[in-house]
């Protein structure tokens, strides 16, 4: 997982690649990027919702690894 000091370069990479995909977006991006503070409440919501997912995807994969490799322990 990446580290918290490349959260904001990370997200905007993100958020730029996903924006290009949707053609509304890119005129909005633009729009943030020109704000500082939008763009850093952005970044920071980004960075909390993908640490939320991460937690649920490491918390699910301790359930499902040792039952499904038979894998004694915690």
């Amino acid at each position: 997982f990446p580290f918290p000091v490349d959260k904001d370069e990370l997200c905007w990479k993100l958020i730029q690649e996903s924006a290009v995909k949707e053609p509304g977006l890119e005129q909005v991006l633009a729009e943030v990027e020109k704000e500082q503070n939008m763009k850093e409440r952005l970044l920071d919501h980004m960075w909390g919702a993908a640490t939320q997912v991460r937690g649920e995807l490491v918390a699910k994969a301790r359930l499902a690894v040792p039952t499904t490799y038979g894998l004694q322990g915690e």
